[in-house]
């Protein structure tokens, strides 16, 4: 959606309404996408202004029963797709907050982002890491304190959706039940 050549941003749309085209033949109601930044390729305020823009046009063609979400990658602090979300200010553009993205990719916690982002929040991926690299780790394997974490997020976005993003669901999927207090929600 930022992308400097103007047939990039093109493409972009185009495979995004493939997309939504398969997400309602799935009776989905949610589709992720990542922000696209890249700070090897993008200034900041060129990433913010030019997806602005991309997403004020393109949330005018969403069907109204879809949302858009838009996940950090490589952003480093949460502004950037704040900023976004909140200049659209379109209802059915809110947020994906992956946990092990911030955790590998920001000096800022995963527990201010999700305090910045509640109000657009509507998905989660979670998965912790050890701040080195994105490795995708279990819930309790890293340096993420995901107990908290999860507690934080469900007190402040009761309504959200979450995604377990792990080569190895189990022994996360055990944690879960035996440390969460909402397990039987």
């Amino acid at each position: 959606p930022c992308a400097i050549d103007p047939l990039s941003r093109k493409l972009a749309k185009y495979r995004y309404h493939q997309a939504i085209k398969l997400a309602q033949r799935y009776k989905a109601h949610k589709i992720v996408i990542h922000g696209g930044y890249n700070p090897r390729i993008y200034y900041p305020i060129w990433y913010v202004e030019q997806s602005i823009v991309f997403w004020k046009e393109f949330m005018e063609e969403v069907p109204a029963d879809l949302e858009i979400c838009l996940e950090n990658v490589l952003e480093e602090e949460p502004s950037m797709l704040l900023d976004i979300v909140s200049a659209v200010a379109h209802p059915q553009l809110k947020l994906c907050l992956d946990v092990g993205h911030v955790n590998a990719y920001s000096a800022i916690s995963a527990e201010a982002w999700l305090t910045a982002w509640a109000p657009y929040l509507s998905h989660f991926h979670i998965h912790n890491n050890d701040s080195s690299w994105d490795s995708h780790s279990a819930l309790p394997c890293g340096t993420i304190p995901m107990k908290e974490f999860l507690l934080q997020a469900d007190n402040l976005c009761p309504t959200a959706t979450y995604t377990l993003e792990l080569t190895e669901a189990a022994d996360s999927i055990r944690w879960l039940m035996e440390e969460l207090p909402w397990n039987n929600k």
